[in-house]
């Protein structure tokens, strides 16, 4: 298989991905949430188990309280999906409060050119934190989705150009696969 085909492939089941997601950001979100808490579980039962086979040089101790902690974490959000996003969801608001604030104080005292833009950004990050707490909290629950699923679009369609664009190239170098 050539491997244009491959990032062909991977682009469309982003794309469709992406799609399905901004159809479903809630169950998206929710479904992110899952994954990342058995990811903490994981993570947290193997750094309570490194820290458990580690000589006792004093980071024993840390190493099975973090492990604890990461591991607790991670069952929280595997079991409480909903809570989880939506206090994900005015985390992400308040930086982008915080972040919109400083961008537009960053572009008043700017000069030239970049003044504009970071007025402009952060008049959108401020937007953006205001649309999560205006109809709070279906938005914080969809935010997250939504989120991911216009990552998962614009990976989709950078795949699929990319594909397209190194079949081109590769016909353009080797004339007899045309």
């Amino acid at each position: 298989m050539s491997s244009w085909i491959g990032w062909l492939i991977a682009g469309v089941i982003s794309l469709i991905g992406g799609v399905f997601t901004l159809f479903n950001p809630i169950f998206a979100s929710q479904l992110l949430m899952i994954a990342t808490g058995v990811m903490f579980v994981i993570s947290g039962l193997l750094t309570l188990l490194s820290a458990l086979k580690n000589p006792k040089d004093g980071t024993q101790l840390m190493g099975l309280i973090v492990g604890l902690v990461v591991a607790i974490l991670g069952l929280f959000l595997m079991y409480n999906p909903l809570a989880s996003v939506v206090s994900l969801a005015v985390i992400i608001a308040i930086l982008l409060i915080a972040t919109g604030i400083g961008r537009i104080v960053w572009g008043i005292k700017s000069q030239g050119q970049t003044r504009f833009v970071l007025i402009i950004a952060g008049v959108l990050s401020l937007l953006l934190s205001v649309m999560i707490f205006a109809d709070f909290p279906v938005s914080a629950v969809s935010v997250l989705g939504i989120f991911v699923g216009v990552e998962f679009i614009v990976n989709g369609v950078s795949l699929i150009v990319i594909a397209l664009l190194s079949k081109k190239i590769g016909n353009a170098l080797n004339p007899s696969k045309r």
